[in-house]
C-alpha cells in the first residue's frame, strides 16, 4: 500500500505543488486580512488546485509519452522527462490519463461549486487555468 502511495506521488509530481500552494495561500491570506475567512472555502480552493496541478501533471507525462518526447529526452532531470513512471514500466499510458481526468473531474467540481457561492470570475479563473494546463501538454499546442 506504501508503495502504491509513493509511486502516484511520484507520478504526480508533487515536490512542485508548491507552485500552485503559493498563489492560494497568498490569496486566501489577502481574503483574511480583508475580512473575508471562511476556512472551508480555503481548505477547498487548496485542494482544488492540488488536484488541476496533478491533472496536469498527469496529463503532461500522458501526452509526452504518445508524442515521445520523454522516451527521447536525452537530459533526463527534476526538470526535464517527466516523471519517469511510463518509461520506467510502473504505470501505463492509460492508468495516467484516467488519473488525469479523474483529478481534473474533481478540481473542476470544487471550481464549480467554489464559483456557484463567490461568482463568475472564480469561473474564469479556473477556465483559464484549466485550458492552460491542457494546452501546454495536449495537440495541438504542446507548449
Amino acid at each position: 500500500m506504501k508503495k502504491r502511495l509513493l509511486l502516484w506521488i511520484r507520478a504526480i509530481r508533487a515536490s512542485f505543488f508548491s507552485a500552485s500552494i503559493i498563489p492560494v495561500i497568498v490569496g486566501i491570506s489577502t481574503a483574511d486580512h480583508l475580512g473575508f475567512r471562511n476556512k472551508w472555502l480555503s481548505a477547498a480552493a487548496l485542494l482544488g488546485v492540488l488536484l488541476l496541478h496533478a491533472s496536469s501533471n498527469l496529463a503532461n507525462d500522458y501526452f509526452d509519452d504518445l508524442n515521445g518526447s520523454d522516451r527521447d529526452n536525452p537530459v533526463i532531470s527534476p526538470f526535464s522527462g517527466g516523471s519517469r513512471v511510463i518509461q520506467d514500466g510502473l504505470l501505463t499510458g492509460r492508468q495516467m490519463g484516467i488519473a488525469a481526468l479523474l483529478c481534473l473531474a474533481g478540481g473542476c467540481t470544487i471550481g464549480l461549486v467554489l464559483a456557484l457561492m463567490r461568482g463568475w470570475p472564480v469561473l474564469l479563473i479556473g477556465f483559464l487555468g484549466v485550458m492552460a494546463g491542457y494546452l501546454y501538454s495536449a495537440p495541438p499546442v504542446w507548449l
